[in-house]
């Protein structure tokens, strides 16, 4: 594990022990409620946390149902930048749940081929939820993927309108 991973794990640990549940990954630590606590009251706890210690190099984001601490060089665009060295004239869809700051997938879906099977945000150019009303998370992904149609070098999405 990281070093400031570690630092990290180690403060939550004290600081909130018995309020939260750790989740120690190479390249993250996962907290999840061990309440009811909502996810944005748990990422406030958990940036409280870390802020007091100052513990560096770190950055919190938030997810459907857990805050994610991270090194502050992890990036999902990273994936998108070597999809992109590989296929330089290709272009890539990328869909995710939580547009928004602090949401764990805020600048994935800035990319200009976004969908999101959650939240959206106030962009135009990107991050739209097309997914039948109330079809949400995993049941609006399985949607999405089932409306991909292939061709040989690329593929459309068929979507119903009413």
């Amino acid at each position: 594990m990281r070093p400031q991973l570690q630092k990290a794990a180690d403060c939550l640990e004290k600081q909130l022990g018995d309020h939260v549940q750790l989740s120690l990954r190479p390249d993250q630590v996962t907290i999840e409620s061990s309440s009811n606590l909502n996810v944005r009251a748990l990422w406030s706890m958990v940036v409280r946390s870390l802020a007091e210690p100052g513990v560096p190099e770190v950055r919190v984001l938030a997810s459907t149902r857990s805050v994610d601490v991270v090194p502050e060089d992890t990036s999902k665009l990273k994936v998108l930048r070597a999809l992109g060295e590989a296929q330089p004239n290709g272009s890539f869809m990328c869909i995710g749940d939580r547009p928004c700051w602090p949401g764990n997938d805020a600048e994935l879906l800035t990319h200009e081929f976004s969908l999101s099977v959650d939240e959206v945000d106030s962009s135009l150019d990107s991050v739209w939820n097309l997914a039948p009303a109330g079809v949400l998370g995993s049941a609006a992904l399985r949607y999405y993927l089932a409306k991909i149609r292939m061709g040989k070098k690329y593929f459309r999405m068929e979507l119903e309108t009413e």
